[in-house]
């Protein structure tokens, strides 16, 4: 899977303390505190994860990039945010 163009390499579910490796599917254990909370990595060094609140109907989004120039990484994380943002948008229209 992708997003703006690069791969996810893992996936950490911070709730269950599981990373799976996306290219072979093994699952991991982390030591984490638990929280209800989604990390992707991408293929470059970037991230972004989700988490839910448990008392309200809202999701708070956190992204960090890593690129050669401070332009090129501001470019990348608009790039990012805009993919994510398409994505859930796309979610919330099909499930209307």
């Amino acid at each position: 899977m992708e997003i703006s163009g690069r791969k996810i390499s893992d996936i950490e579910d911070y709730k269950s303390s599981e990373r799976t490796i996306a290219a072979t599917g093994k699952v991991e254990e982390i030591i984490l505190y638990s929280f209800n909370v989604l990390k992707y990595m991408l293929d470059d060094g970037s991230w972004f994860c989700l988490d839910p609140s448990g008392t309200e109907p809202k999701i708070k989004f956190y992204l960090g990039v890593k690129d050669e120039t401070f332009e090129s990484s501001k470019e990348l994380l608009e790039a990012l945010k805009k993919d994510i943002m398409e994505r859930v948008n796309g979610l919330i229209v099909n499930s209307v």
